[in-house]
């Protein structure tokens, strides 16, 4: 496998671990909490 192949997978990984991550906060109720947090530290 070719390096660019190599890193357009872990790029797909990564995301993929990333939107799971998400889901799984909204589905426990922190999704709402961490953004709040987000939006505050921003003002």
């Amino acid at each position: 496998m070719e390096s660019e192949q190599k890193l357009a997978v872990l790029q797909n990984v990564y995301a993929a671990a990333i939107a799971e991550t998400v889901n799984t906060y909204q589905v426990l109720g922190f999704l709402a909490a961490i953004e709040q947090r987000k939006q505050e530290r921003q003002e």
